[in-house]
């Protein structure tokens, strides 16, 4: 559904309810719905924009394993152009996403049993932002400054392992259960026009990779700085 109630603004709405008797997989679509919503308001010097979508859905209980999953993504946007030589674009987006099945596998002190008890949980949130501002130099060059940021909050928990684990089996499941992290990357970008058809461009970009928990101990956390420049001819 698509309402428009003054001209620079839309809202869009939108669901999906399925219901499948005999899914192949436990995690094909079984019991699942969708959620949807957008708005977007538009004028010509600016333009803002938000959405949000959620995704559940409960799996195929089978003699082997049970699954369901639940996602949901807000966003927002917002981009203004006050005059030609003056850009500034801006965006933030949410993604939760929650997922949970069945384990089935032999292990033991004293000798191998099937263990059917434990679950396999995944738990992610990701936090997204980005910002650009284009400066127009004169005539001739053009400086474009941007950031992103991209973090993984996990569950919320301080260390892989809970305190709590006393089980060595459910410890080994809980270190792998949510994976937190952050990245982000700051831009410094110069384009100088030559002529009608050769532009000159010179860049410098940061990259910063780091994870708050270390699998099997090893740490894959980086810096690196990024300079390139280059020749662009249209023709």
């Amino acid at each position: 559904m698509r309402i428009r109630p003054v001209k620079p603004l839309t809202i869009t709405l939108n669901g999906d309810l399925g219901r499948a008797d005999n899914p192949l997989t436990p995690i094909s679509d079984r019991t699942y719905h969708t959620l949807g919503g957008r708005v977007d308001y538009r004028t010509k010097k600016l333009q803002l924009s938000t959405s949000y979508g959620q995704v559940y859905n409960v799996g195929a209980p089978s003699s082997v394993t049970t699954y369901s999953s639940h996602s949901r993504n807000y966003t927002a946007s917002a981009s203004l152009a006050p005059n030609n030589w003056f850009v500034l674009d801006a965006s933030y987006m949410k993604l939760h996403l929650d997922t949970v099945t069945g384990l089935q596998f032999f292990a033991g002190t004293v000798r191998p049993q099937l263990q059917n008890t434990y679950s396999s949980f995944y738990i992610s949130n990701i936090h997204a932002v980005n910002v650009g501002a284009r400066f127009a130099i004169a005539k001739r060059a053009d400086v474009y400054l941007g950031y992103s940021l991209t973090k993984d909050t996990g569950d919320g928990r301080a260390t892989a392992i809970p305190t709590s684990a006393t089980d060595p089996v459910q410890a080994l499941l809980s270190s792998v259960q949510t994976f937190p992290l952050t990245y982000q990357s700051p831009l410094l970008r110069l384009s100088f026009r030559i002529s009608s058809k050769v532009r000159w461009n010179a860049a410098w970009q940061f990259y910063s990779y780091g994870e708050m928990f270390h699998i099997f101990g090893y740490n894959q956390n980086f810096d690196a700085h990024t300079g390139y420049t280059s020749i662009l001819w249209a023709f």
